[in-house]
Protein backbone atom coordinates (compact mmCIF):
# COMPACT_ATOMS: atom_id res chain seq x y z
CA UNK A 1 0.00 0.00 0.00
CA UNK A 2 0.85 3.67 -0.06
CA UNK A 3 2.55 5.14 3.01
CA UNK A 4 1.29 8.54 4.19
CA UNK A 5 2.73 11.22 6.44
CA UNK A 6 -0.02 12.31 8.84
CA UNK A 7 0.11 15.55 10.83
CA UNK A 8 -2.31 17.04 13.35
CA UNK A 9 -1.90 20.66 14.42
CA UNK A 10 -4.01 22.52 16.97
CA UNK A 11 -4.33 26.29 16.50
CA UNK A 12 -4.63 28.47 19.61
CA UNK A 13 -5.40 32.13 20.31
CA UNK A 14 -2.82 34.25 22.18
CA UNK A 15 -4.83 33.37 25.34
CA UNK A 16 -4.21 29.66 24.62
CA UNK A 17 -7.81 28.92 23.66
CA UNK A 18 -8.17 26.20 21.01
CA UNK A 19 -9.77 27.59 17.84
CA UNK A 20 -9.01 25.12 15.06
CA UNK A 21 -7.55 21.66 14.40
CA UNK A 22 -5.79 20.91 11.11
CA UNK A 23 -5.15 17.41 9.81
CA UNK A 24 -2.88 16.83 6.81
CA UNK A 25 -2.01 13.65 4.94
CA UNK A 26 0.59 13.52 2.18
CA UNK A 27 2.16 10.65 0.27
CA UNK A 28 5.31 9.81 2.24
CA UNK A 29 7.79 9.50 -0.62
CA UNK A 30 6.74 12.43 -2.86
CA UNK A 31 4.92 14.69 -0.34
CA UNK A 32 2.04 14.98 -2.82
CA UNK A 33 -1.05 15.90 -0.78
CA UNK A 34 -3.94 13.52 -0.27
CA UNK A 35 -6.14 15.36 2.20
CA UNK A 36 -6.40 18.40 4.48
CA UNK A 37 -9.16 19.16 6.95
CA UNK A 38 -9.88 22.06 9.27
CA UNK A 39 -12.34 21.76 12.16
CA UNK A 40 -13.07 24.94 14.09
CA UNK A 41 -14.48 25.14 17.61
CA UNK A 42 -17.28 27.30 16.15
CA UNK A 43 -18.56 24.21 14.33
CA UNK A 44 -17.46 25.05 10.80
CA UNK A 45 -15.22 22.68 8.92
CA UNK A 46 -13.50 22.22 5.57
CA UNK A 47 -12.27 19.08 3.87
CA UNK A 48 -9.85 19.23 0.92
CA UNK A 49 -9.32 16.06 -1.12
CA UNK A 50 -6.34 16.13 -3.52
CA UNK A 51 -6.20 13.75 -6.50
CA UNK A 52 -3.66 14.15 -9.31
CA UNK A 53 -4.48 17.62 -10.71
CA UNK A 54 -7.87 17.93 -9.00
CA UNK A 55 -8.85 19.48 -5.67
CA UNK A 56 -12.30 18.79 -4.20
CA UNK A 57 -13.36 21.12 -1.38
CA UNK A 58 -16.32 20.38 0.89
CA UNK A 59 -17.12 22.78 3.70
CA UNK A 60 -19.74 24.16 5.99
CA UNK A 61 -18.73 27.62 7.10
CA UNK A 62 -21.62 28.59 9.36
CA UNK A 63 -23.80 27.35 12.19
CA UNK A 64 -26.70 26.60 9.81
CA UNK A 65 -24.51 23.80 8.40
CA UNK A 66 -25.00 24.95 4.82
CA UNK A 67 -22.71 22.80 2.71
CA UNK A 68 -20.50 24.17 -0.05
CA UNK A 69 -18.66 22.01 -2.55
CA UNK A 70 -16.17 22.96 -5.27
CA UNK A 71 -14.07 20.93 -7.70
CA UNK A 72 -11.00 22.69 -9.08
CA UNK A 73 -8.81 21.39 -11.92
CA UNK A 74 -5.13 22.33 -12.27
CA UNK A 75 -2.63 22.15 -15.14
CA UNK A 76 -0.08 20.44 -12.87
CA UNK A 77 0.07 18.90 -9.39
CA UNK A 78 0.07 21.30 -6.43
CA UNK A 79 1.37 21.05 -2.86
CA UNK A 80 -0.47 21.38 0.45
CA UNK A 81 0.08 24.95 1.69
CA UNK A 82 -0.16 23.83 5.34
CA UNK A 83 2.91 21.60 5.22
CA UNK A 84 5.61 24.01 4.09
CA UNK A 85 7.97 23.03 6.89
CA UNK A 86 7.87 19.31 6.09
CA UNK A 87 7.97 19.98 2.35
CA UNK A 88 11.00 22.26 2.71
CA UNK A 89 12.93 19.70 4.78
CA UNK A 90 13.05 17.51 1.68
CA UNK A 91 14.99 20.12 -0.29
CA UNK A 92 18.75 19.98 -0.76
CA UNK A 93 20.00 22.73 1.55
CA UNK A 94 22.51 24.80 -0.39
CA UNK A 95 23.13 28.40 0.59
CA UNK A 96 21.64 30.80 -1.97
CA UNK A 97 19.44 28.15 -3.66
CA UNK A 98 15.94 29.29 -4.67
CA UNK A 99 12.92 26.99 -5.11
CA UNK A 100 9.36 27.54 -6.36
CA UNK A 101 6.31 25.45 -5.33
CA UNK A 102 2.75 25.72 -6.72
CA UNK A 103 -0.09 25.57 -4.19
CA UNK A 104 -3.78 26.41 -4.07
CA UNK A 105 -4.45 29.56 -2.03
CA UNK A 106 -7.61 29.46 0.09
CA UNK A 107 -7.28 33.27 0.31
CA UNK A 108 -7.17 34.10 -3.42
CA UNK A 109 -8.85 30.90 -4.70
CA UNK A 110 -6.18 30.32 -7.33
CA UNK A 111 -2.78 28.71 -7.77
CA UNK A 112 -0.02 30.75 -6.13
CA UNK A 113 3.70 30.03 -5.91
CA UNK A 114 5.76 29.83 -2.76
CA UNK A 115 9.27 31.13 -3.46
CA UNK A 116 11.86 29.80 -1.02
CA UNK A 117 15.45 30.94 -0.54
CA UNK A 118 18.00 28.96 1.46
CA UNK A 119 19.71 31.72 3.48
CA UNK A 120 22.36 29.50 5.08
CA UNK A 121 23.16 27.85 8.39
CA UNK A 122 22.21 29.53 11.66
CA UNK A 123 22.34 28.45 15.30
CA UNK A 124 19.11 28.59 17.32
CA UNK A 125 19.09 28.30 21.12
CA UNK A 126 16.76 25.78 22.73
CA UNK A 127 15.14 26.06 26.17
CA UNK A 128 18.32 24.67 27.81
CA UNK A 129 20.29 27.48 26.13
CA UNK A 130 22.07 25.00 23.84
CA UNK A 131 22.77 25.85 20.21
CA UNK A 132 20.98 23.80 17.55
CA UNK A 133 22.50 23.96 14.06
CA UNK A 134 19.72 24.77 11.58
CA UNK A 135 19.23 25.91 8.02
CA UNK A 136 17.37 29.21 7.66
CA UNK A 137 14.91 29.38 4.75
CA UNK A 138 12.95 32.54 3.84
CA UNK A 139 9.66 32.32 1.97
CA UNK A 140 7.79 34.80 -0.21
CA UNK A 141 4.68 34.79 1.99
CA UNK A 142 6.31 36.16 5.14
CA UNK A 143 7.43 32.81 6.57
CA UNK A 144 10.95 32.13 7.82
CA UNK A 145 11.90 28.57 8.84
CA UNK A 146 14.84 27.22 10.82
CA UNK A 147 15.05 23.54 9.85
CA UNK A 148 17.11 20.41 10.44
CA UNK A 149 17.21 17.13 8.53
CA UNK A 150 16.27 15.18 11.68
CA UNK A 151 13.06 15.17 13.74
CA UNK A 152 11.51 17.43 14.85
CA UNK A 153 12.64 19.10 11.55
CA UNK A 154 10.94 22.49 12.11
CA UNK A 155 12.92 24.02 14.98
CA UNK A 156 11.63 27.57 14.70
CA UNK A 157 9.13 29.44 12.54
CA UNK A 158 8.45 33.15 12.16
CA UNK A 159 5.37 34.47 10.34
CA UNK A 160 5.12 38.16 9.51
CA UNK A 161 1.52 39.32 9.16
CA UNK A 162 1.24 42.64 7.29
CA UNK A 163 0.07 45.48 9.57
CA UNK A 164 -0.27 43.09 12.53
CA UNK A 165 3.18 41.97 13.64
CA UNK A 166 4.92 38.60 13.88
CA UNK A 167 4.06 35.17 15.22
CA UNK A 168 6.85 32.92 16.51
CA UNK A 169 6.74 29.15 16.92
CA UNK A 170 9.44 27.00 18.52
CA UNK A 171 9.94 23.26 18.84
CA UNK A 172 12.53 21.70 21.14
Amino acid sequence: GIRYLHRVQDIYTPNLELTDTWINMVEHKTLQPWHFSSTKISGSNSFYQFSENILIINSNLNKEKKQKSDTIHFDKPIFDWNLYGILLVGLPFKEGAIYKFPYYSAKTFKVEHLIVKVEGMEAVKNLENQNIKTWKLSCSDGLVFWLTKEAPYVIQLELTIPNQGKIYWNSY
